[in-house]
């Protein structure tokens, strides 16, 4: 997760170096940032709308049709998990005959009930793919009772967020801040986060201790070589 411009879609550029071929789930349409590397892209603008050319379960059993599996893909990226949560909403919504943006009182359980279900179901099922599987998603800020900022996974809801936080084994946050050089000229310097400090909800499950708090780089696949 990261903040826009922080480096989370340049981030199939490290893959593909990294692992080869590869695709990536563009719900953003944001792809400026890899538009010269040649990376296969599906583009998806909506959860499961008949009308839409790919929807995303459409992207999906593409992936697991005889055909998807002969690309032989060895990664893929989700971008992002943000976009994807507005899709679910949209079409919960939609499957119980409410308008966009409508208040749902009187079904607001069976809204949330089911939005869950959907949008936590399709990133199991992306998690289980026989791949490396990234997936972006934009950071939501919130002040804590501390005094300090609390950084998690922008999605509807701050319940499947932290559900979203659990299913993974790994969720890191790229951050990027102003400094000077030797010569006093501004420079960005770029870092990933791993590990839930300065109240980012990062995690890394990894029983021999490989991996720091955090590394002073914006390539994951660096950290990840760490763990093979």
């Amino acid at each position: 997760m990261g903040d826009p411009g922080a480096g989370k879609t340049f981030q199939a550029r490290h893959f593909m170096r990294r692992y080869g071929n590869g695709i990536i789930l563009s719900l953003e349409g944001g792809l400026v940032s890899v538009s010269d590397a040649s990376i296969p892209y599906l583009p998806i603008s909506s959860w499961d709308n008949q009308d839409d050319p790919l929807s995303f379960r459409k992207a999906c059993k593409w992936l697991a049709s005889a055909e998807g599996r002969a690309q032989n893909y060895k990664w893929l990226m989700l971008d992002s998990l943000s976009e994807l949560s507005d899709m679910a909403m949209a079409h919960v919504k939609e499957g119980l005959g409410l308008s966009p943006g409508k208040e749902a009182k009187a079904n607001n359980f069976k809204v949330w009930e089911d939005y869950a279900t959907a949008f936590l179901g399709g990133c199991r099922w992306l998690r289980s793919q026989p791949l490396h599987v990234i997936m972006t998603c934009h950071t939501a800020d919130k002040d804590n009772d501390d005094g300090g900022v609390d950084h998690r996974p922008l999605v509807q809801g701050s319940k499947v967020a932290t559900q979203l936080v659990g299913m993974y084994d790994y969720v890191f946050a790229l951050t990027k801040k102003s400094i000077k050089d030797e010569n006093g000229v501004d420079q960005v310097a770029r870092y990933i986060i791993c590990d839930a400090i300065r109240g980012y909800q990062c995690k890394a499950r990894d029983p021999k201790n490989r991996i720091k708090p955090y590394y002073a780089t914006d390539d994951v696949t660096t950290i990840l070589d760490l763990l093979e």
